[in-house]
């Protein structure tokens, strides 16, 4: 059945973010990209100081329900509902065509597939309300901008919506006003 690893979720999310951050803050720095560290965790450093831990933690790969799952072990011929195979050749780099002997095949989910998963935000209960609104509100904006997520995104693989439920996320939403520190 389809999955998406929780590293590569939080990869995409992250680069989603990264781009809501830099437009919040209008450049490279600022409390939105403060926010973006404390949420995904450092990436970079020039010193001896350690990386600070990402809060955002996404409790293993995002599946197909259990039902579904359980129903597709049972039934392999519902398997072709959900996902089809693909075919697929290595190219040889030197000569631009395909390799002899290297037919693959990718399992590629349906349109309209939903995969579910759980995460949590370390330390969430711990910010007041106006630090919860700013953390929800960068998640929330890299969500609606992140569009694919697996191989092949740049030939039309992977298209998806991200939508996150629970405390504090409401499907329409709006940036808080005033200064989030």
């Amino acid at each position: 059945p389809p999955t998406v690893p929780a590293k590569t979720l939080i990869g995409v999310w992250r680069d989603s973010c990264e781009v809501a951050a830099y437009a919040l803050d209008s450049g490279p720095t600022g409390v939105w990209h403060n926010w973006l560290e404390f949420l995904f965790g450092g990436q970079y450093t020039t010193s001896d100081t350690a990386l600070r831990p990402a809060a955002l933690a996404i409790q293993g790969a995002l599946r197909l329900p259990d039902r579904l799952t359980n129903l597709l072990r049972r039934k392999p011929q519902v398997a072709s509902a959900v996902t089809f195979r693909k075919p697929g050749v290595a190219i040889d780099p030197e000569t631009g065509t395909a390799k002899t002997d290297m037919l693959r095949f990718e399992e590629m989910a349906r349109a309209g597939v939903t995969l579910t998963g759980e995460g949590r935000i370390e330390g969430f209960e711990k910010l007041d309300d106006r630090q919860r609104q700013a953390a929800i509100a960068l998640l929330s904006a890299g969500a609606r901008l992140l569009e694919t997520i697996g191989g092949n995104r740049r030939r039309g693989s992977g298209r998806c919506r991200l939508t996150v439920e629970g405390e504090g996320f409401t499907p329409e939403w709006t940036m808080p006003e005033g200064e989030i520190a």
